[in-house]
């Protein structure tokens, strides 16, 4: 079949980007065609929405900025004009893309549960309700898990949330990344969704094949005897980021027990619009603490010609420590990369760890479930002795080649028993059928 996959954006390293890029290798291994439709900040995409990318079209952003919180800088009527406007302009788009490229069926990631673009969603679903094309909606967050969202700016927006997020039709079929959502989904909306996990490749090593992540590396001032704690997520608020700074400054003095010269922390990833004030928190937080950052924009989710070469996965290999502290995740593709790359990871217990993860039984470093905020500059704390325990419990892992392989092969064997591509072409294969 060709299969049609729409999102925001694709070939990023934003997890749904990501998990695009395994679903396109894992049904094209199928003799599927797949086809790849964004809006215009991607790498890769076959087709291009102009106005679906909402971070970085300034007319989008700004309408979402006013549906909720109360309108600024619009009226209500103003807002809905230019609203109803922009939907029928992204319809006309939607229905161009569906006559190019004919599907015969589509996979339409986030757009009907995220809450970004508003208007996006309405036009999408009035597009395919029309062409009857038998479609999967894949929702990795729901606009009711952002507090951003819980504040409709007026009556038209409470209306397209209740129709269009997530939308309901003959021809559509759902799917949640973990069993909360799936559970809030049928009690919110009664709908009936499919649990698809994220997922990786387990069948084939992380490996930086051409040296170009080496070099990339290199250029960004890294040397063979920098102790690297990575953190491979996009800079957005809920990462908690500034806790793998706190890490990485009580690391700073053990440093050379392992033999090391600098600590540094790498962020692979870049920084949302609306988080680029968190971004400066985070530089001023690190400067403060006398921490080494080094925040590379040179990578990408998947190997696409004339686009840097230097893929996200390549990273992995040289780091010696992945932080992930985010305090809310659909699923978590940094772990799952983490477990496959076969590195030791430092985990804050987010919900959907707790339900979905956990009881694997895999072996983390862990940072608790509890958290405080700054009330200077809303950054988020654990207890001292917290991050403190976390980076002895590093140090005795990385000085002990033993312990870390067991802990690392026992990770990576239950990743592959349940989250490998094997896995989710079954569960495509059923949604698509």
């Amino acid at each position: 079949m060709k299969v049609l996959i729409i999102h925001y954006r694709v070939g990023r390293t934003d997890g749904v980007s990501i998990e695009i890029s395994a679903w396109k290798e894992i049904l094209s291994k199928q003799k599927h065609e797949v086809v790849l439709a964004s809006g215009p900040v991607n790498v890769g995409a076959d087709y291009v929405v102009d106005g679906l990318e909402a971070q970085l079209n300034p007319p989008v952003f700004e309408l979402d900025n006013e549906a909720f919180g109360g309108f600024k800088n619009m009226t209500s009527e103003s807002w809905a004009v230019t609203f109803l406007a922009n939907q029928q302009k992204l319809n006309n788009q939607f229905t161009q893309l569906i006559n190019k490229v004919l599907p015969d069926r589509i996979i339409v990631s986030n757009i009907f549960s995220v809450g970004e673009n508003l208007a996006a969603a309405g036009a999408l679903f009035q597009t395919l309700a029309i062409s009857g094309i038998s479609t999967v909606a894949i929702h990795h967050d729901f606009y009711w898990e952002n507090p951003r969202y819980r504040r409709p700016s007026s009556p038209l927006v409470e209306e397209q949330l209740e129709k269009y997020f997530p939308p309901t039709g003959p021809w559509l079929k759902h799917a949640c990344i973990n069993t909360l959502a799936q559970k809030e989904l049928i009690t919110r909306k009664g709908i009936k969704a499919t649990l698809l996990y994220d997922t990786m490749d387990f069948s084939q090593p992380a490996v930086d094949s051409n040296g170009d992540c080496r070099a990339l590396l290199a250029r960004s001032g890294l040397a063979p005897d920098d102790l690297i704690v990575l953190q491979a997520t996009r800079i957005v608020r809920r990462k908690n980021i500034e806790l793998a700074i706190d890490l990485v400054s009580q690391l700073k003095e053990k440093a050379t027990q392992l033999g090391k010269q600098r600590v540094v922390l790498v962020m692979a990833g870049y920084a949302e619009k609306r988080d680029e004030g968190y971004l400066k928190l985070l530089q001023d937080y690190a400067r403060a603490l006398d921490i080494t950052v080094v925040h590379l924009n040179e990578v990408s989710s998947h190997p696409v010609s004339d686009m840097p070469a230097c893929t996200l996965m390549g990273i992995y290999p040289y780091a010696d420590i992945i932080s992930y502290p985010s305090q809310a995740e659909g699923f978590g593709n940094q772990f799952l990369e983490a477990i496959h790359a076969k590195k030791p990871i430092v985990v804050f217990e987010y919900p959907v760890f707790k339900t979905d993860i956990k009881p694997l039984g895999f072996e983390v470093v862990s940072l608790g479930d509890e958290l405080s905020f700054d009330s200077q500059t809303g950054l988020a704390k654990v207890k001292p002795e917290v991050i403190a325990r976390a980076a002895e419990e590093v140090v005795a892992i990385l000085a002990n080649s033993q312990k870390r392989q067991q802990m690392v092969e026992h990770n990576f064997n239950i990743g592959a028993d349940n989250f490998s591509y094997q896995q989710t072409g079954k569960i495509l294969t059923k949604l698509l059928a």
